[in-house]
């Protein structure tokens, strides 16, 4: 099935407009898809946060009140189901090549709380294209993903304050509550991965970014990481139920002016069997992943905007899709 999954911050005091605006989207841009495959085509796992996954930047949020706007593209090639072995799975044959669209919107509210920056944000995707074949059984698919939303992010930056570039240098931490909302097209009978998965997800989160002081590259060498719980119910139209899920993105990059780049990667693992009417499917069916690619960013003041890469390369697939992603963010303040 097709699924997506981050936001970001800066909350360091003594940051400039400039820095801030970078700061902020730089965390908003982390938002990728990921597509998870079952033996049966109308089931799959979500995990993660965002459609995404996040990365650079993943405990900052803009310290500035307002509106940040978020447009993504995103597309995938993948040539096989790895099954409990983690192999590819003789017995389910899969590819498919999707390409997805998606708008999102974050509020960063005028109060703080504890010292800490609140803010919400709401993420929508749609498959433009996507030729998906299952089995042997091929379909041009499009439509809506399922709608993410952080409901509340609080941020809060730990650190010394800017010593340098007016930067955050040191710890910035945030802690959110999220969901997945079942806005996306789902058919239980579909002879190919849905783009939606007919649940309510509950996913609590938390993430910690450090900046280090500057060096002969630059700015400073940041590193990233957030932490999602995903809390998975059973799927009303098939009583079919995945198990919960941790997934644990990072990021380690160095900073540069405008530019920031760097490795990105990601590890998620179920930790439930899955289950079809109360009962084990066989071999259990939980996920394991873990991918890694370069990624890169730019900042363009005079469109108050950052532009991200991020490509995803699998490194270990366990019962989901074996597949290659890339991923094109930008981010403005309004």
């Amino acid at each position: 099935m097709l699924y997506a999954s981050n936001g970001k911050k800066s909350t360091a005091g003594q940051t400039t407009p400039r820095t801030l605006k970078k700061n902020g989207a730089l965390a908003l841009s982390s938002l990728l898809l990921c597509l998870t495959v079952n033996a049966s085509a109308a089931e799959g796992i979500t995990y993660g946060g965002p459609r995404g996954g996040t990365d650079i930047g993943g405990a900052y949020l803009p310290p500035v009140s307002g509106f940040y706007g978020i447009a993504l593209g995103w597309g995938a090639t993948a040539n096989g189901y790895y099954g409990n072995n983690a192999r590819s799975d003789s017995a389910v044959k899969f590819d498919g090549t999707p390409i997805v669209g998606g708008l999102g919107l974050l509020y960063v509210y005028p109060f703080k709380l504890a010292g800490g920056t609140l803010a919400s944000s709401v993420l929508e995707t749609y498959a433009l294209v996507a030729r998906l074949c299952l089995n042997n059984v091929c379909k041009n698919q499009n439509g809506f993903g399922d709608l993410y939303s952080d409901i509340l992010m609080w941020s809060k930056y730990l650190g010394t304050g800017g010593a340098a570039n007016n930067l955050p240098y040191g710890l910035t931490v945030k802690a959110a509550m999220s969901m997945s909302f079942p806005t996306g097209k789902y058919r239980a009978d579909s002879p190919v991965p849905n783009f939606g998965s007919n649940l309510y997800r509950i996913i609590p989160n938390f993430a910690l970014t450090y900046l280090t002081g500057p060096n002969v590259l630059g700015d400073g060498v940041e590193i990233s990481t957030q932490f999602f719980y995903g809390v998975t119910p059973t799927n009303d139209a098939t009583q079919y139920k995945s198990g919960d899920t941790i997934d644990i993105d990072f990021a380690v990059s160095q900073r540069s002016g405008r530019w920031q780049y760097g490795i990105a990667g990601n590890y998620a693992v179920q930790l439930n069997d899955d289950k079809l009417n109360g009962t084990v499917v066989p071999g259990g069916d939980r996920l394991g992943l873990v991918t890694l690619g370069p990624v890169v960013s730019y900042e363009i003041p005079s469109w108050k905007s950052v532009v991200k890469a991020k490509l995803q390369l699998p490194v270990y697939t366990r019962n989901t899709a074996h597949q290659s992603a890339l991923l094109v963010t930008l981010v403005k303040a309004f």
